[in-house]
């Protein structure tokens, strides 16, 4: 999009990658159109990188990641920075996005000027967001980076924003850890990733510490010195957090019932996962294609092996 724009640097070459990779793993373009024109249009107008989605109850979408400035407002020889935000695309827009085949802005919801003190940007509570969870009420994020002390390395915010002092709306949770990987909520905690473990808080938290020994924000897995590094970790509904790890190269369990130290139990081998869902049938037919598509996996899986 920059390079379109006439405004870029060597970051461009990243984003061309980040194509040419797409191109070698799905065997197709990235951006179709009827014609160079309406190619490029795509290319310009679809500009955000997600690193965490959450989906809501009427099918909208929350997003946590950047979206890069519209090179058509980019004055010659400019450059602007990315925009951190936590985005939103109600579920009617993204039924227009179907229906139509025109991709939409999502719109921004929290950046980092609305999240920290007025008049300041040195501590906002969204900084570098990395992943997402809510209800119908609340967002929770991590923060991949920290600016200082006062930044919270998990924060919440509303799925709306306040029309006056929204920044007195969002809370810190936590504070012990730099960099956080994946989120899990529970109607009781969060669970939050990083540092090659999985920390937890009440999810009501009033104050932004973990306190001077960091016992208000426990670790809560039991390690026997083996470091993790989680990619993606999902609430069941139930009483199971299951947590993706790149280091093991395995899907795992702990219960989320409580925050005292867990151990983990592997639920299945599984390399690369960045990315975890849950599927619950509710009836006979649902299940009947729970298991068609649990064929089709392994089929594919198979297939795979005997590829390789």
């Amino acid at each position: 999009p920059e390079v379109l724009a006439g405004a870029y640097r060597e970051k461009c070459d990243v984003w061309s990658c980040g194509v040419v990779l797409f191109m070698f793993v799905a065997n197709r373009a990235p951006f179709d159109g009827a014609d160079d024109q309406a190619i490029l249009r795509r290319v310009l107008s679809e500009r955000v990188i997600v690193r965490g989605l959450l989906v809501d109850a009427s099918g909208g979408v929350f997003m946590a990641g950047q979206q890069e400035p519209d090179p058509a407002l980019v004055p010659p020889g400019s450059i602007i920075e990315p925009t951190e935000a936590i985005f939103t695309l109600s579920a009617g827009s993204i039924d227009h996005i179907f229906a139509t085949g025109l991709p939409m802005d999502p719109a921004q919801l929290w950046l980092r000027r609305n999240t920290g003190p007025v008049g300041t940007s040195s501590s906002p509570q969204l900084y570098s967001a990395s992943c997402i969870a809510g209800d119908a009420v609340t967002l929770f994020w991590g923060n991949a980076a920290r600016p200082g002390a006062a930044t919270g390395a998990v924060a919440s915010g509303g799925t709306s924003v306040p029309t006056l002092q929204p920044e007195e709306t969002v809370r810190a949770l936590a504070d012990n850890i730099e960099r956080v990987t994946a989120l899990a909520l529970t109607p009781t905690y969060v669970f939050y990733a990083g540092d090659g473990n999985v920390y937890g808080v009440s999810r009501h938290k009033a104050s932004g510490t973990c306190g001077q020994n960091r016992e208000l924000c426990p670790a809560v897995l039991v390690q026997d010195g083996e470091e993790i590094k989680p990619t993606a970790m999902l609430w069941d509904g139930d009483g199971t957090i299951y947590l993706a790890d790149a280091s093991l190269g395995a899907v795992l369990s702990f219960s989320a019932g409580s925050l005292s130290p867990h151990v983990m139990s592997k639920v299945a081998d599984a390399s690369g996962v960045w990315g975890l869902a849950y599927y619950m049938p509710t009836s006979r037919a649902s299940l009947r294609s729970l298991g068609a598509v649990a064929s089709l996996l392994a089929a594919a899986s198979t297939i795979r092996a005997s590829v390789l």
